[in-house]
């Protein structure tokens, strides 16, 4: 079994920088982690939930860049 090596931070970057992203979950969990480390590769993030006041507190948490849709 053959491993995939991990992306460096600089791959990464070139990878989503100006882009937009959708997540979905975003609210918590593994959902609110992928959102939060598209957001600090300077993807823009799109955080979709069914928890609207979760949602608005990671929109807030992440940061620029970061808006919700419910």
């Amino acid at each position: 079994m053959s491993t995939i090596p991990r992306p460096n931070s600089k791959t990464v970057n070139s990878f989503v920088k100006d882009r937009v992203a959708i997540v979905t979950g975003a609210a918590r969990g593994i959902g609110f982690a992928t959102a939060s480390l598209l957001a600090q590769h300077g993807a823009r993030v799109v955080l979709v939930d069914l928890h609207e006041e979760a949602l608005k507190k990671a929109c807030a948490t992440i940061g620029h860049g970061a808006t919700h849709q419910t």
